[in-house]
């Protein structure tokens, strides 16, 4: 069962008796129990490939110890262009903030500039623009799977369900399938969530 759920790219699992849904941390413990430690090490490095895989737009590495870091939206430090890396806080005891684009360390104080001359800046995320697969939302075919918000510009990646979608970076409410945001009413330009749209083509540029 759970060579299974590694080889179909999952990161939770499903109990084939019960239906119960547990996470890695939860199965660990049991793992462990019934694994080799290189077995052990096999699952490890397939988990954090599919939950790299999966969560690609909210996940980077830090330039400096080389952790994974995930963006946390709630934390008031939590911007589009920077995250806090752990790991290096824990170790430096002080706030450790690096660029969210390149994974150095953060040099540019509050501006959107990390401070780093050899940063791409927003180049690998329009790349994610450019290259992401395409789906079927609703009635809607042919959708990139990844949008950057039209307000902020961090990149979202539909999973499932309908298109409205709201950023948790901005709040902004808009339809992940024509980009159109709701209006002055809050009320949606494309009509109903299973209502068919046009397709906006794929972005070229990161708002601001």
């Amino acid at each position: 069962m759970v060579r299974t759920t590694l080889e179909a790219g999952h990161c939770e699992f499903t109990c084939p008796g019960c239906s119960r849904t547990s996470n890695f941390i939860q199965m660990r413990s049991l793992l462990s129990a019934a694994m080799t430690a290189e077995e052990m090490d096999e699952v490890n490095e397939k988990m954090n490939a599919n939950y790299i895989r999966q969560y690609r737009n909210d996940i980077r590495q830090c330039g400096t110890c080389a952790t994974y870091s995930q963006r946390d939206f709630s934390k008031p430090w939590c911007n589009n262009h920077r995250a806090v890396c752990f790991t290096c806080k824990k170790r430096e005891k002080r706030t450790f903030e690096f660029c969210w684009f390149c994974g150095q360390q953060w040099k540019g104080g509050n501006g959107k500039s990390c401070g780093n001359s050899n940063c791409s800046g927003p180049e690998m995320s329009l790349r994610v623009l450019a290259n992401c697969k395409t789906k079927e939302i609703g009635p809607v075919s042919g959708v990139p799977d990844t949008r950057a918000c039209p307000k902020c510009g961090v990149l979202i990646n539909h999973t499932h369900k309908c298109k409205h979608m709201t950023c948790k970076m901005c709040g902004c409410n808009f339809c992940f399938v024509c980009l159109r945001p709701q209006d002055s009413k809050s009320e949606w330009q494309c009509g109903g969530y299973d209502s068919p749209c046009l397709v906006h083509p794929r972005q070229t540029s990161i708002p601001e």
